[in-house]
């Protein structure tokens, strides 16, 4: 049951700041999505379905308040089992979109399981491996933990869904390495699936585009370091970065407007100020929330990027330079 004491200990200036930007999306795909029409016009259906999609989270929000997380992980191998049922389920008589036989149609609603399976994953390992305290540091104990992440990625794959499958594997690996995991063996089992994926194939007379070398470059720079590093501080580094990011973004529509305002867009910020300003705003309740730790490294990785746009890629750019950018 829902404690009263739960209301004294949640953060409700952070909750404001969740709902007020979720609010500000809200408003930002009404005013992108919006049809005209002889009568004077009406919201695009996706706007109706954005809110649900809210609502949904909300109670999903009541819902993990309600339910001890405890009693989740005393019932996760039943709810591992009804995990595997839909997902063969969805093999059998799920609905095809996009390419892929991935949801189950239930009213106006998709359910799609794989969605399901990390929080799901994750559960059942914790459980397994926090049993009695065995921990992940036998090799048996690793194998079956790897058994209860290799079925239901066989079956996502098969979808196929190759894109949400492959996320179980941070997930067992994370789970193991806190269990007791030694990292030589975390960096063998790395190195093997490596070597097991497939190839890419080239695309064209180039094996490797600007696209695709960005994509290997941040690929490598976020992987290793999360191998690493304690996953609290990559996760407040993630948060105020992209925050920070969102910030500018804002501050830059606030500028442009003013500086650039005959400039064609295909979209424009309906609302403004208000809608920049109130993001900014938001953006930096978030932020302030961060421990200090956080912002120190935050301020000493911008100063170490400002340094290289300036000292490197400023004098480089092909776009300052005249040159057409390098087609991806």
């Amino acid at each position: 049951m829902f404690e009263r004491r739960l209301y004294f200990h949640i953060d409700w200036l952070l909750f404001g700041a969740i709902i007020l930007l979720s609010a500000i999306g809200v408003a930002m795909i009404y005013s992108t999505t919006y049809i005209n029409t002889p009568t004077g016009g009406r919201a695009n259906p996706q706007v109706l379905i954005q809110l649900y999609a809210l609502g949904l989270g909300l109670l999903a929000l009541v819902i993990c308040l309600a339910v001890d997380y405890r009693m989740l992980a005393e019932h996760s191998l039943f709810i591992y089992g009804a995990l595997l049922v839909l997902l063969i389920f969805v093999l059998v008589k799920g609905t095809t979109q996009m390419g892929g036989q991935r949801w189950i149609p239930i009213g106006p609603f998709n359910l799609q399981p794989s969605e399901f399976g990390r929080l799901t994953l994750a559960l059942i390992l914790a459980m397994f491996y926090g049993e009695n305290r065995r921990g992940a540091r036998n090799t048996s104990d690793l194998i079956i933990g790897g058994v209860f992440t290799i079925i239901p990625l066989l079956l996502i794959a098969r979808q196929p869904d190759l894109g949400t499958a492959v996320t179980l594997l941070p997930v067992f690996l994370g789970i193991a390495y806190l269990a007791g995991l030694r990292l030589r063996l975390l960096a063998a089992i790395a190195i093997v699936g490596i070597m097991l994926a497939p190839a890419p194939k080239p695309s064209g007379s180039k094996l490797m585009t600007a696209t695709t070398r960005s994509t290997v470059i941040a690929g490598l720079f976020v992987a290793i370091p999360a191998g690493i590093f304690d996953i609290g501080t990559l996760a407040d580094l993630t948060n105020i970065g992209t925050l920070f990011a969102f910030i500018l973004v804002a501050g830059g529509v606030l500028v442009l407007r003013r500086t650039q305002p005959e400039r064609p867009r295909s979209f424009r910020v309906p609302w403004v100020p208000l809608i920049p300003v109130a993001a900014i705003l938001c953006c930096l309740v978030l932020m302030v929330s961060l421990p200090v730790e956080t912002w120190v490294r935050f301020v000493v990785w911008l100063a170490i990027g400002l340094a290289i746009y300036f000292g490197y890629s400023q004098k480089r750019s092909a776009l300052r330079n005249g040159a057409a950018p390098e087609k991806a």
